[in-house]
């Protein structure tokens, strides 16, 4: 697809792609810290409705300020990013996904801490 790191994405374009925009509370992992308040978790809809739990997902900011037609920029940002989310259940994502987040982070350039992303669990929309 080739989303990565762009920044002319559409609503439209994705939504083409077969991609659904998710909201709270499933998007507080990557709205948080400065100037991530209002990014935009999209994922898969081919994968939440094939009966799994895990789905492949993109995380993008609205306002691409370089230009007035484009809607949203994709977030490359190691603490926030985009990531697939493993898992065939409920339990399975928590044992496959959750937890490994908790202990390593988003990537191995995160610079959050553990106590920061298991408070992240239980923050309200816009904490």
């Amino acid at each position: 697809m080739g989303l990565s790191g762009r920044k002319d994405i559409t609503a439209n374009e994705l939504e083409g792609l077969g991609f659904e925009k998710i909201g709270f509370p499933e998007d507080k992992f990557h709205t948080w810290g400065e100037g991530n308040e209002n990014n935009q978790k999209w994922v898969l809809k081919e994968f939440e409705n094939s009966g799994r739990y895990g789905t492949a997902e993109i995380i993008v900011a609205p306002g691409n300020v370089d230009s007035p037609f484009i809607d949203l920029m994709s977030v490359t940002d190691p603490n926030v990013m985009g990531t697939y989310n493993f898992g065939a259940s409920i339990m399975g994502h928590v044992i496959e996904d959750v937890i490994p987040y908790y202990v390593w982070g988003n990537s191995p350039e995160d610079t959050t801490s553990f106590s920061g992303r298991l408070g992240r669990t239980f923050a309200g929309k816009g904490e």
